[in-house]
């Protein structure tokens, strides 16, 4: 037995989506390649770009600049763009009730004093005054064109990794490579390693108030490496770095009272390695390096510049994906679960449910062309999943 729900579209879904776009997205998100970090390039490769931002569940606004660096991103092959959000400021601080969540971290609140709080940084590159290291999604788009800069440029150093977890130490363990293809800016660079966690379900306030199950992405959880990561001094061209890095996952995350402090699932992690160069004497990047490439890989996978993410296998799978409006919901047993479908805001606009079978058939045709995420709840815990809706 299967029942569904179609939720009333609001102005939000009104917006077309071009069929390239959606196209870019589609090979963004759902091309996998297999690959070891053995496999590191010695071959001039182009930068892939970081963007940075500063949130919190009580900045209404925020879910909408997401969007919009999701679909800066969505316009590059997959693993060229990178989104990492940290929650820190007075939007993020955890309040009473439902809304006593904690994602505020000791690094986040750090560097509240860094020039992008609500605002972008892209690969931390400072471009002057009057905007420093900041872009913005204004009257005139600084993010879109800053990107396609950075992602033109030639990097000096290519970046490889494979990732690791053991669930009884909770211990990660990341074997990283850096190849520099030509002599660094600086001297000294640092090689940083992020864990960032996505699909934390809780509340958001969107344009329209609040949303209680909002599906947090790209949540900064912890730095590997310390503060401003580790030095490289090797940085001439034909230099092969090889670093291993530990670090034991805390069982709860947060900087205020344990009431509001949230658990981390391994499986919704992914790890975010990039190499930056030396901070500045002066000005706004005194305070950090340029950023002049970065990777990222889903937890226990592979990611090398210039070669797509790699996902580990899930018990849930949909396809075919992208989809002209059917899509197909497998479970690898035959429990209950559910399901809803919500747009790049978090606006919820289908949900249903399946019992004795392990198979559905979700029918989204009558929703605008176009990214969405499918959220199933079953007896094996959450799992988000991105879909292509296209013509």
């Amino acid at each position: 037995m299967r029942t569904e729900q179609l939720l009333q579209p609001n102005a939000h879904h009104n917006k077309v989506y071009p069929l390239i776009v959606a196209i870019i997205a589609y090979l963004a998100f759902f091309t996998f390649t297999k690959i070891n970090a053995q496999n590191i390039s010695t071959s001039p490769q182009n930068k892939n770009f970081l963007i940075e931002r500063g949130t919190g569940m009580a900045c209404c606004s925020c879910p909408g600049i997401t969007v919009k660096c999701d679909n800066v991103i969505n316009a590059y092959p997959a693993g060229k763009g990178v989104l990492l959000e940290y929650h820190f400021g007075p939007d993020a601080k955890p309040q009473s009730g439902q809304l006593n969540v904690d994602y505020r971290t000791v690094y986040g609140d750090s560097i509240l004093s860094w020039p992008f709080y609500l605002n972008m940084m892209v690969n931390r590159r400072d471009r002057g005054a009057p905007y420093g290291s900041t872009y913005i999604f204004g009257s005139t788009d600084q993010v879109t064109p800053e990107a396609a800069a950075v992602a033109a440029q030639v990097a000096p150093v290519n970046l490889a990794m494979t990732t690791s977890y053991n669930a009884t130490t909770r211990v990660i363990t990341v074997n990283a490579k850096a190849y520099y293809t030509s002599n660094s800016a600086t001297t000294n660079n640092y090689l940083q390693i992020a864990i960032t966690e996505d699909s934390l379900i809780s509340p958001q306030c969107v344009s329209s108030g609040w949303n209680y199950t909002f599906p947090h992405m790209n949540v900064f959880r912890a730095n590997m490496n310390g503060f401003s990561g580790d030095l490289i001094t090797t940085t001439a061209a034909g230099t092969m770095v090889t670093k291993t890095y530990t670090f034991t996952l805390p069982t709860k995350f947060g900087t205020g009272p344990a009431s509001g402090q949230t658990t981390c699932n391994p499986s919704h992690c992914k790890v975010t390695m990039y190499m930056t160069e030396t901070p500045n004497a002066s000005g706004a990047q005194s305070q950090f390096g340029k950023i002049i490439n970065v990777i990222r890989a889903p937890l226990g996978s592979s990611a090398t510049t210039g070669i797509e993410e790699s996902y580990p296998a899930t018990d849930v799978k949909i396809f075919p994906n992208p989809s002209t409006g059917l899509f197909h919901l497998l479970t690898s047993g035959s429990g209950n679960y559910s399901y809803e479908v919500m747009d790049l805001l978090g606006k919820n606009v289908y949900a249903g449910k399946n019992s004795g079978t392990n198979e559905t058939i979700i029918d989204l045709s009558q929703l605008q062309k176009g990214m969405y995420n499918i959220r199933v709840t079953s007896d094996n815990g959450v799992s988000m999943h991105k879909v292509l809706l296209a013509d």
